[in-house]
């Protein structure tokens, strides 16, 4: 993972930058160690991040941003996606829930079902068994990966680094979009773009993607 990110600094003034370990990077402008400019310039928080497969689109972004005037930026830093809130204090508890959470599929007709911790009883419709969709791990994550982007005030993913085929034998099924109490499943055909955009406000806090040839893949 690559982030580009604005910090909002103890002097009302902002820092955009890009590292592909956000956590340890914010740590280090708090000490004073990130750079030189936020050592004189303390940060007070991440006000803005967004997320890319490749550290050559993280750094374009940054470039992009550093361009921008200050309007500009607090108008990218209110736009509706709460920017994951990864440092939040309902971090852990969000973090367990996603771990308890399991995700069936119906082969046939598409419909997608979410499931907590109880595994105990098999899930059928219309005579047909529901399957566990096991997250994916592999060589083919670049072309699979949820990314998030943004455009003003639009919010939208697309899968994977560059356009996912959408032949009828290889294309992305659906994608879902993961809330703390809910989520939304938008379908695609074959032929279609997979790219979603976000609802004003929509709270995701998750993104997965489903591929017909390689499986689900996630991003949190």
């Amino acid at each position: 993972m690559n982030y580009t990110y604005i910090l909002e600094c103890e002097d009302d003034t902002y820092y955009t930058g890009w590292t592909n370990d956000l956590q340890k990077r914010y740590q280090a402008h708090q000490s004073g160690k990130g750079a030189k400019y936020t050592k004189s310039h303390r940060p007070r928080r991440i006000a803005f991040y967004t997320v890319f497969t490749t550290k050559k689109e993280a750094m374009r972004e940054e470039w992009r941003i550093k361009h921008m005037s200050r309007k500009e930026k607090e108008e990218l830093i209110k736009s509706p996606l709460k920017n994951y809130q990864l440092f939040d204090e309902n971090k852990l508890k969000r973090k367990k829930f996603m771990s308890g959470l399991h995700i069936f599929y119906a082969p046939s007709t598409g419909q997608v079902i979410m499931k907590m911790n109880d595994l105990s009883s098999k899930i059928f419709c219309d005579n047909e068994l529901f399957v566990e969709l096991p997250i994916q791990d592999n060589e083919n994550w670049e072309t699979h990966e949820p990314v998030i982007s943004r455009k003003g005030d639009t919010i939208s993913v697309n899968i994977g680094s560059d356009d996912h085929p959408m032949d009828e034998d290889h294309h992305i099924e659906f994608v879902i979009l993961m809330y703390d109490k809910g989520y939304r499943v938008v379908y695609f055909e074959p032929g279609e773009k997979a790219n979603v955009e976000f609802y004003p406000n929509e709270p995701v806090v998750a993104v997965y993607a489903y591929c017909n040839q390689h499986g689900l893949w996630y991003m949190c």
